[in-house]
């Protein structure tokens, strides 16, 4: 049943819903004015979610996008801002690093809006376990496999992270389905 919390109309629910129902297991806050829910205002929130959510991740892929081109463009042009100008083979290092932060770019945008939509619905114990077989069970090995076994060095994690990410975004993707 809904409590008031002041004396105005606005009632204040918390729905746990099974399996069977709308949510599949999700739990739901949600704010009504003056009036009872049924499951057809249940229905269209949820459509207004999953809307919204894509919409996001749309926004974070474009936007993600353009950063990642702008990491391409200037792979030459920004590492000498973060190092001396004589340590050429750092800089050579991060030019060539930078194109694998640029794809790095697009997972990352992807897996952490994916991340904030399931926070902001409530589903955190299985998105969490996601992101730890992403970036524990399979990033950390895969890593010191490139780096230290196929001595892929510094291009070996990034590429290691980078898989990571892509794994962890298409998870939390699809768990936001």
């Amino acid at each position: 049943e809904a409590k008031k919390r002041s004396k105005n109309p606005i009632k204040y629910e918390y729905f746990n819903i099974d399996e069977k129902e709308v949510f599949k297991n999700k739990k739901y806050y949600i704010r009504t004015y003056g009036c009872q829910m049924n499951v057809h205002d249940s229905e269209e929130i949820k459509a207004l979610l999953e809307k919204v959510g894509f919409n996001n991740l749309k926004i974070a892929f474009l936007f993600m996008l353009m950063c990642g081109i702008f990491f391409i463009l200037g792979r030459n042009i920004l590492p000498p801002f973060f190092t001396k100008k004589e340590d050429i083979e750092v800089i050579k290092l991060a030019s060539k690093l930078m194109i694998i932060a640029a794809l790095f770019q697009l997972s990352d945008g992807i897996q952490v809006t994916a991340l904030g939509c399931l926070r902001g619905i409530q589903d955190v114990k299985i998105p969490s376990i996601l992101t730890f077989i992403a970036y524990w069970v399979i990033t950390i090995p895969l890593g010191y496999y490139l780096c230290f076994v196929l001595k892929m060095g510094a291009f070996g994690m990034w590429i290691a992270l980078e898989i990571g990410l892509t794994i962890s975004s298409i998870l939390l993707v699809f768990r936001f389905k």
